[in-house]
């Protein structure tokens, strides 16, 4: 079932590369892959789906469980209010082919986690400090945060090899001595957001979804990531991406 699914991913994916083989092998690496996400507003939804129908074979969420409400429901699921988010994202994960597992179930390293935030506000924003973690276990992972009218997808951090979010924190702060203030304030509005545009939450998962298959596919990429040392930010109001530099902080620890 899994491989008739697939079938027009693999035939896409033949023509992008005009290789059949090269394609069922791009296809293979994808089926054997973890991805972690840590979140559940409706970004992540998106995310957990697309990662499932682009053929990663596990599926972990991480992110805190929370009742199925009118907000949350999507086409592909949640379908129905009530009941846990996470058990209604796993059946729907199920459903495109992959494997859904919980971040305490993980027996493998993810190759890498996607962390999705969102906020009742109009700054779209990751927290570093939930990355603390991943950056100290050396694993890669993807900011992707929506709030009101606007959502930032990336910066990718590889540890170690390119900018992470304190790189961006201390920039920031930089630039506006009040920013730590205005961070510890979007900390409280975390992770619910009641102003959310579906059709900029699926575009926005769409892009994740892109950057998290050029690190799974590697060599076999068809495409560089676009968020290495950089954010690509989306709006309402001009869906077409602008890519902002995100580049490394000479006196962040990160890359020493």
């Amino acid at each position: 079932v899994r491989r008739e699914r697939q079938r027009p991913d693999l035939a896409s994916t033949a023509i992008a590369r005009r290789s059949a083989p090269e394609a069922m092998a791009v296809l293979a690496r994808r089926s054997r892959a973890t991805v972690a996400l840590r979140g559940s507003d409706t970004t992540a939804t998106h995310i957990a789906l697309g990662l499932a129908a682009a053929g990663i074979g596990t599926v972990a969420l991480e992110g805190p469980d929370h009742e199925v409400a009118l907000d949350d429901l999507t086409a592909l699921g949640p379908r129905e209010t009530g009941g846990s988010w996470r058990e209604a994202v796993s059946e729907a994960v199920r459903r495109q082919g992959a494997h859904p597992t919980s971040g305490r179930h993980l027996r493998t390293r993810p190759e890498l986690v996607v962390l999705s935030s969102a906020a009742d506000g109009d700054l779209p924003w990751t927290d570093p400090e939930l990355a603390d973690d991943l950056l100290a276990d050396d694993v890669p992972h993807l900011a992707v945060a929506t709030a009101g009218a606007a959502a930032r997808v990336g910066p990718l951090v590889v540890p170690g090899a390119s900018a992470c979010l304190w790189c961006a924190d201390r920039r920031d702060t930089e630039l506006d001595p009040a920013w730590p203030a205005i961070a510890d304030q979007l900390r409280l509005q975390h992770p619910r957001a009641r102003a959310v545009s579906t059709p900029l939450t699926a575009l926005c998962a769409a892009y994740a979804v892109t950057e998290v298959l050029a690190v799974v596919d590697r060599a076999r990429a068809a495409y560089e990531p676009l968020t290495l040392d950089a954010q690509l930010e989306l709006r309402v109001s001009d869906p077409l991406p602008r890519v902002l530099a995100a580049p490394p902080h000479p006196l962040c620890g990160c890359g020493w």
